[in-house]
Parts: C-alpha cells; structure tokens; sequence
C-alpha cells in the first residue's frame, strides 16, 4: 500500500512540462461520519461494574442501543452538559413507561436525570426531587422512597432535574453553564452535521496549498485559499455559511490573543495584567496582514469581522483592547468545570499579585493558614480570591460593563461579611455563612464555596469547629478587606475584588483531579477545588500533561495558527447578480468558502479548485460524480471530495460500501418526443448554440 500511494503521488506531480496536464491527475474519495448517540448502562449487579466498582455507572456504549450487552438490562440515552461535561439521562414517559424516544405523533413529555450529587442546585426542592427507574420492564415512578417493581426486577433511583417537556436544560445544576441562544445545555452524542463539517471544512482548508511568495495572496483572507461546501437543503446551506464562519473566525482570534499572554510574560519576567495583554494583543495583531477583531452591534450581540491591518483605525485599537480584556474575564469567572476556557483546556491559569507588604503582614495576622507552609498558604489564599471571580464579583474597568460577561444576570455583584440578597438588579453573596440569621445558618454553611475551601485546607468540622471557622473566617475577611476589596461605591459593607491583583500566567505546573478530571494550578492543596467532588489532585510531569492534551480538540484550537476565512452561501434565494458577484470574489481568493445547495452541480465553473466537501450523500451518482467534479478540473495533479454521512439510512449505507455511490451506474439521459413543448425547446436551444 505504501508503494502504490507513492506511485499515485509521483504520477500525480509528474508533468512533461510546467504548463501540460499531470501524467496520473488524482482524486482521492474521503467519506466521514459522526456519532449516531450514547447509552449508559446503571445496573448494580451488571458484570461490567467490576472494573470500576465505584462508579455510579456500569457499562457504557458510544451508540445508541436498547439494552446492555453484558446483564441484558435496558440501558439509558446519555447527554452531557456542554460545558462541564454532567453526564444526564434523558427519557420520554409514555403511558407510564420510559423509553429512550418519543412517538412523532405524541407531545414529548422528557425527564431528565442524574445520578451523581456533585451538584450545586440551591433550591433543595428539585435535589430531592427523585424518580425509580425499571431496568426490565420500564416502569417510571416519582415520589416515592419503595421500588415499584418485583424483586426480581432490577431498579435504579435517579435524580430529576427540572427540564421543559422536550427535557432542555436552561442552566447546568452543577456547574451553573447557561444555554444563551441555544434550547439547552444538553448535548447528545449525535453529531449532527454542523459542527463535525464545520471542523471537516477548516481541516481541509488549512492543508490546501498556496503559493507563500505571492504578495497578493497575503492581502486575501485564508491566502486566497477556496473550498466548496455542498448540501442537499437551500436552508442549511445558508444556516452553515454563518456557522463555518463564527467557528472558525473564533479560533482566529483567539490564537494570537494566547500567543499575547506568551508574549507579554516573557517581555515583563512574569505573570501579567489583563491590560498588558491586551495591549500586546494589538501589538501583535499589527504584525499580521489580516486580522480578526471581534465587534458588537447596537444591541449588544457580538461577532467577528475581518480586517486588513492597514485599514485598521485607532477606534478599532481602542476596541480590541477593550474586547481583549472581556475575553480575559469570561474566561476567568467560568466554572471550575467548564473544560473548554483557558484555565479549563490547560492554556493558562490565574495568579494574584500579593505585594511585599502583604507578604509580610499576612502570615503574620493568619498563621493558622501557613501552618502547613507558605507554599500551601498562599495556595488557599489564591483559592479564596478565585472565589470573587467565579461569583463575578469583580471591580470591573468602567468601559467594561458585568452584562457584557454575565448575560443574563445581575448588572454588579458584591460580598458583604454576613448579608445575602438580591435587589435592584444586584446580587450580594455573604461571606462568612455562621454569620447568617439564625434559620438560614445551616443552608449557607452547606452551600458557602469559601468556608468549604478552609474547613477542608485545614482539616476541619463545619459543625463541631463551627467556633474556630467563623473567627478566621472573620479575620479573613477583614485582611482581604484592608489591602485587596473595593469597596462597591452607594452600597456599604459591599466589596468586590480589585482587578490590578489579577494576573495570568502560562507558566503553569498543573494538577489534575482524578475524579471529577479537572485541571489546576493549586495542586498544592491536595484536593479538588470542585465543590462536592472530593477528589485528590495529582501533579503532572511534562510528559502527562504533553499526553492528556495530545488529542484535546479545545486546546489545541487555541495553538492553531490564525486562519481568517470568509464565508458566503450560495443558494437559489440570491439574486443572479449577487450570486454572479460572489463567484467572481471565490474565483480571485476573496470569499474562501462558498456554502452552496444543488446551485453548482452543472454548468458553473470556479476555476482551478482543489477541494469539495460535501454535507451529506448525494442522492445518486450522477449528483456525486456533479459534485466532487468541480475541483480538480484544470491541470492540477490532486483534488479532494471529501463526503461526510449524516445519521440517516442512505448516508450510512454509502459510509459502508463508498464503492456504490462513486462507481455507480448513471443512467443516460433520454427525451420524451411526445413532449412537444420540452422537444422544441431542446430543439432551439441545439440552433441557437450553433
């Protein structure tokens, strides 16, 4: 095989001279698939428990099945939250039973469950909220602490999170995530299209060739570099153009906003300033042709747009910095869950800036804290700090309102030592949970992250050391509150953190929880900073951070080098002249992909294309051989079609013998004489070609 995939490449370069045809012209025919779905399987006595008994799942299959392989119980769809990773069972109820799916011709009517308790839902209501689950028969029961089923069947009791009818997930219950413009957090393992063709698309885009050397390729986005996207639908060859651009303008921009952190911390000798970043960030743009810049509209909602450098304006400057820095916070104010910003993918990670007074007096008011080191002392201090952020309460710059953070939310969050409220669009959170009236004690003492964090670093007990935690929760406060808290201007007793402490780093020697899987840079403590995880965090070498990253598809996007690419549908909704304009702007370099329905099957020609990819099976040969034909047409050696299959009957057929739809028969086309009007207009249209 090697011999014969060298001899196609030599064939395909071999020429008589530089402007005659290849001796071999070469397409390669790629065809690629997504995940049809996930099921888990939660019985006890299942075999495949043994391997890791203390899971509260037994076995697990990356498709979607009806029962488990190994004890024959019905096993559950899963899905995850989109930005922790909660795993989630949903079913459907009909007359009483699950199922994983829904009849079309009955209204949905989803549970969404849980068996895990590292949640942090504070309405304890939906925590108790529980539902008995039969394995054998499918019997669905809520509210009840007794199995509804006979011995001999096997049940599991599941949490119930609080869903709609079609069982979406507004906000994640363990890592608060939040759906924005999409129905849920929830994810299935379904790939879909879009996004798997989406990273098919940029893949492919950044492997094409182009000529280095060619000034007038620098000034195009992607260099000038083209691909053409089909699909079978009008709409999602329009829904896909903005789709492909977003994803891939977002990696654009935040490649060299990472490469500004390197940069700035090896020019100052250490950790660094959200503002000296941003500030670096433009410097570095400046050094490329095209940049990408993210903007917002009147209306708050942000995008990407593309920029040659040299038609950048101070206010675009002004702009970037100040996008540069939001960017920053959002990242630094996510969950600890959250597996896909920069601290979460392993990019970066947050110091604090304690200076040479606070170093001193520090210790000296809390030893209690630095009995165990000073490495270790100011790690809890550190995690104390990150408390403010992952609330969000934060002093931020006064052109940088918390909507554009946080939205939806509160317009300011703020500490107080003993008060917890929410009025006037502003949320207070309570810092010392002893503190509290006396009926709210226990709820803020089971629900306080900070008193957690303390109780845990020096081993402690909330309820017999209740004594000792709330003075040095106390004193805390009070030293937090003398050097390093604003105090929230119009609210007395409030404060937020001062942004100056904050610094990030990427010098960073990580720790990974071995339970809940999360990365950190206060391995220090020893334990998972992950409220209700109590996992153990374990120090990485290089070589098992280089490992565990090696195929994480969110780290590495961060690394990828900046490829702006502009995007444009082209169906049948354009007008002829706008469709006309875009294929003369893909045909010079200046659109580089073109999201097109059946509009370029016949009789358009896009010049010297090397690459096609198509969203889904083309219904017969004919439309393939259409298709993937358009690249490859002038006298280059090697073109690409690249197909990728959807979860449907004729897509996956075609995965499994790709021989059918590339070598199929295509039948000759015919006319109908008796047809008269379709006759005569093929007999006109034969006169007037001559």
């Amino acid at each position: 095989m090697r011999a014969v995939q060298w001899l196609v490449t030599m064939g395909a370069y071999a020429r008589r001279s530089s402007d005659s045809a290849p001796l071999l012209p070469t397409r390669f025919h790629f065809f690629a698939r997504g995940l049809s779905g996930a099921s888990v399987c939660l019985a006890e006595d299942c075999p495949a428990k043994e391997t890791h008994p203390n899971t509260g799942w037994s076995a697990f299959y990356l498709e979607d099945r009806n029962v488990c392989q190994e004890c024959e119980s019905k096993v559950l769809p899963l899905a995850t939250c989109v930005h922790c990773g909660l795993p989630v069972c949903r079913v459907y109820l009909v007359n009483g039973k699950w199922q994983g799916s829904t009849p079309p011709y009955l209204a949905p009517d989803a549970r969404v469950l849980v068996w895990t308790d590292q949640l942090e839902e504070e309405e304890q209501d939906l925590l108790d909220r529980t539902a008995w689950l039969c394995l054998k028969c499918g019997n669905y029961v809520e509210g009840t602490d007794k199995s509804p089923c006979p011995a001999d069947h096997v049940c599991v009791r599941l949490r119930v999170l609080s869903t709609d009818g079609e069982g979406n997930l507004q906000t994640c219950p363990r890592c608060g995530g939040q759906s924005h413009s999409y129905p849920s957090v929830l994810r299935d393992f379904k790939s879909q299209e879009n996004a798997p063709t989406a990273v098919l698309a940029e893949t492919v885009l950044r492997n094409l060739p182009f000529d280095f050397e060619d000034p007038e390729k620098a000034e195009l986005p992607a260099n000038g570099r083209n691909l053409l996207v089909f699909s079978d639908a009008r709409q999602r060859a329009a829904f896909f153009a903005p789709y492909l651009a977003q994803t891939t303008l977002e990696t654009a921009y935040m490649g060299p906003l990472v490469q500004a952190i390197g940069v700035a911390e090896q020019l100052e000798g250490r950790p660094v300033t959200f503002d000296e970043v941003a500030q670096t960030y433009v410097r570095e743009l400046e050094k490329l042709p095209i940049a990408v810049i993210k903007k917002r509209d009147e209306s708050g909602v942000e995008y990407y747009d593309i920029v040659p450098r040299r038609r950048m304006r101070s206010a675009d400057r002004s702009a970037i910095r100040r996008e540069a820095e939001i960017l920053l916070f959002s990242n630094i104010t996510a969950s600890y869950r959250s597996k896909t910003t920069l601290p979460g993918a392993g990019v970066a990670a947050i110091k604090f800036d304690f200076n040479e007074e606070e170093r001193k007096t520090i210790p000296e008011r809390m030893p209690e804290l630095f009995e165990g080191g000073q490495g270790q002392g100011w790690a809890i201090l550190h995690a104390l700090l990150e408390v403010f952020l992952l609330r969000k309460a934060i002093a931020l710059p006064e052109n940088i309102p918390l909507r554009d953070i946080l939205d939806p939310g509160p317009r300011m969050v703020t500490f107080h030592f003993s008060l917890s409220d929410s009025r006037d669009g502003r949320q207070v959170v309570r810092w010392n949970p002893y503190a509290a009236e006396q009926n709210a004690v226990r709820r803020a003492v089971h629900a306080s992250r900070q008193l957690d964090i303390v109780a845990r670093a020096l081993r402690l007990d909330k309820e017999n050391d209740a004594t000792r935690l709330s003075n040095l929760m106390t004193r805390i406060w009070d030293c937090f509150k003398d050097t390093m808290l604003l105090d929230a201007e119009g609210y007395p007793g409030e404060y937020r953190i001062d942004p100056r402490l904050i610094q990030i780093s990427r010098e960073v020697q990580w720790g990974l929880c071995g339970r809940c899987g999360r990365l950190t840079n206060l391995a220090i403590l020893g334990f998972c900073l992950t409220p209700n995880c109590g996992g153990e965090i374990r120090t990485l070498t290089d070589a098992e951070c280089a490992k565990l990253f090696e195929k994480n598809h969110y780290r590495q996007r961060y690394f990828l080098p900046p490829l702006a690419v502009k995007v444009r549908e082209h169906t049948a909704q354009l007008t002829n002249e706008c469709g006309k304009e875009y294929q003369r702007q893909f045909m010079r370099g200046e659109i580089n992909v073109l999201s097109s329905s059946t509009t370029f099957e016949l009789g358009i020609d896009v010049g010297a294309l090397k690459a096609v990819l198509m969203r889904n099976v083309p219904p017969t040969t004919s439309s393939y051989i259409q298709r993937a034909g358009r690249a490859g047409r002038r006298k280059d050696g090697v073109s690409v079609a690249l197909t990728f299959c959807r979860n449907v009957p004729h897509d996956q057929f075609n995965y499994q013998v790709p021989e059918t739809i590339i070598l199929g028969e295509v039948p000759a086309p015919y006319l109908n004489l008796e047809n008269q009007p379709l006759t005569q207009r093929h007999c006109n249209s034969l006169l007037l070609g001559y």
